[in-house]
């Protein structure tokens, strides 16, 4: 009874970054002094993105083959970034492409693609998108006629048209 109890009483987790691990301004060293990719990610999105001034840039998760952050903006938009040590063309343009497709048909629900690239220092490639808070609102049902209602757009590469 007592496996049971604690199986019916289980609360699944709450997967939020904690505020500790923010890249943010501190001692008077700007988000714009820090190295690596995040100073060149930063300087996109305050330039292109027109967002406003990046305020943080929260560690995310990881894979053996790319690492993600969400990055917080001014106008209070979020932003997900992907890097990799990778190029673009093996690891961000066909999932850049594949997003845009998808988005085009207007069904399911799936990030903007705001820039994605190699970095110009050499250190691999990433990816800018839209930060989507991922709740399961809706149900598998409603999931499966968003994919077949995709699945039946028209594609947007001609090579892929019938």
């Amino acid at each position: 009874m007592a496996a049971f109890l604690a199986i019916t009483t289980f609360k699944r987790p709450q997967w939020k970054v904690s505020r500790d691990h923010c890249l943010r301004p501190r001692h008077g060293v700007s988000l714009m002094q820090m190295g690596g990719p995040q100073r060149e990610l930063t300087l996109w999105v305050e330039h292109n993105a027109g967002l406003g001034k990046v305020t943080s840039f929260s560690g995310g998760g990881g894979s053996g083959w790319a690492s993600s952050s969400i990055v917080d903006t001014e106008s209070g938009t979020r932003l997900f970034v992907k890097t990799s040590k990778r190029p673009s063309e093996a690891m961000f343009t066909g999932e850049a492409e594949g997003l845009h497709a998808m988005h085009a048909t207007n069904t399911v629900t799936v990030p903007k693609v705001y820039h994605y690239g190699d970095l110009k220092e050499g250190n691999g490639s990433f990816i800018i998108m839209e930060y989507l808070e991922m709740r399961g609102s809706y149900s598998q049902a409603h999931l499966g006629k968003q994919l077949a209602l995709m699945h039946l757009a028209e594609p947007l590469a001609d090579e892929a048209k019938a």
